[in-house]
């Protein structure tokens, strides 16, 4: 397992799909400025590993080595404790195998990212906090490593103040910018989808001309907290999207449902006996299935933007009900995304309301060129702050040769940490076999 190379990255994947849109395009920059990395994906177990897109597997297998389940994790530590290594892993904080890692690989940074490329506002931030019962990063999941405390990477300059309030320091936050956003990584994107049959047949669906236009369509679940989306405006927003696709029927509607869907038996059996069957369910990257179609009709999120940045105009399609801290007030008192707040994108609410928008594709052009300039100003992307970026992590990596390492303390602990696993296994078996 360990390679000729100095230096390792150990990214460990949690349970959001979008950890991945943010991570591979830093993954896939920092290999390509240093032959001297080695990049190990970090799955807990083969589920979760299963739970990921096609393409997303792809591109992995290009850039390093997968690991997944304890066994290979614990085969990986006793290799690699010694190496230079960037512990990497998206803002909500440590979790088991990272902070065993911290533990026993001597030389390591903490990296932690955005866990997608979603703006973060702040407006009641403190009441919202207290009512969900979390805690700000400095007093929970930020934790640092030894006497190291980690650094955060941002996706634009606009969250710094959202993290600023959570008591992120300025010289613990390192700027990237969106590197999922530019020409190299959707270009990069489109060539490994070559190899993908999942997105291979959705081109061909595309391809055959039978529809006039393509309607993107990525939503978001309902949230058992009733703060982001009740179970009564899921539906409502669900259906409409069905009635929509029974009163045209020349559009074909692509529905992506958000990776932890808890209705996905239903919404295929709704595609599947659809009116005009012009709603199938997708899968695929967002970026990629944007660049194809003609219009997003998104769920609150950050789709909204990944649409954007290959050009797509967006409609947002949402109810929303209560104050968190991502929304603002508009003008008339009413509550709206960052998204709308900024300019990303006009706001609705009612299927009637969406149906004469998608009527009038004169209006689709209209808040294109807007909408994509206000992103944008946003999600600027120069070559300056890549190439700091890259900088400031190839001089992490020098800085870490200097470390010392404590081999006997690491093989303890791993070795202490696995017996203990093992032992508390073989004791669950032994309860269960004997009730």
């Amino acid at each position: 397992m360990q390679s000729g190379k100095k230096y390792n990255i150990a990214f460990f994947y949690k349970i959001s799909e979008g950890e991945l849109h943010v991570a591979l395009p830093l993954l896939k920059a920092i290999k390509e400025s240093n032959s001297d990395v080695s990049i190990y994906f970090m799955f807990n177990d083969k589920a979760a590993y299963e739970g990921i897109g096609e393409i997303s597997k792809l591109i992995i297998n290009e850039l390093g080595s997968l690991i997944v389940g304890d066994k290979n994790f614990y085969s990986y530590l006793l290799k690699n404790f010694k190496r230079e290594t960037l512990i990497m892993t998206c803002d909500s904080g440590l979790r088991k195998w990272s902070k065993l890692a911290g533990k026993v690989i001597s030389k390591n940074k903490l990296i932690l990212h955005a866990q997608a490329y979603a703006l973060h506002g702040y407006f009641k931030l403190e009441e919202y906090y207290s009512k969900v019962k979390k805690y700000p990063i400095e007093k929970d999941f930020f934790k640092h490593l030894g006497d190291a405390r980690p650094l955060l990477v941002l996706n634009s300059r606009y969250d710094a103040s959202f993290y600023a309030k959570l008591g992120v320091r300025a010289e613990e936050r390192l700027l990237a910018g969106a590197f999922g956003y530019t020409k190299w990584w959707s270009d990069y994107l489109l060539e490994i989808s070559k190899s993908s049959r999942d997105f291979k047949s959705i081109v061909s669906l595309l391809e055959n001309k039978k529809y006039e236009s393509v309607i993107f369509v990525p939503t978001r679940r309902a949230d058992r907290n009733k703060v982001l989306l009740t179970e009564e405006n899921y539906n409502y927003l669900i259906e409409s999207i069905f009635w929509l696709a029974d009163n045209n029927p020349g559009f074909l509607f692509l529905l992506k449902p958000h990776p932890r869907e808890r209705a996905l038996d239903y919404l295929k059996e709704k595609c599947n006996t659809s009116k005009h069957g012009n709603i199938v369910l997708v899968k695929e990257n967002i970026i990629l299935l944007s660049k194809f179609a003609d219009l997003t009709v998104a769920f609150w999120g950050s789709a909204i933007q990944d649409s954007l940045s290959v050009g797509t105009p967006v409609i947002e399609f949402h109810r929303h009900e209560v104050e968190h801290f991502n929304l603002e007030r508009a003008d008339d008192g009413s509550l709206v995304s960052l998204y709308h707040y900024l300019g990303f994108c006009p706001y609705i609410t009612t299927k009637e309301e969406l149906q004469d928008f998608l009527s009038n594709k004169q209006e689709w052009s209209e808040i294109q060129e807007s909408s994509v300039l206000n992103f944008q100003k946003i999600f600027s992307i120069d070559d300056k702050t890549k190439n700091e970026f890259i900088e400031r992590i190839n001089n992490i990596f020098l800085e870490l040769e200097s470390l010392p390492v404590n081999a006997i303390r690491s093989v303890f602990t791993i070795n202490y940490y696995f017996l203990k696993n093992s032992l508390k296994r073989i004791y669950k078996i032994f309860f269960k076999y004997k009730n």
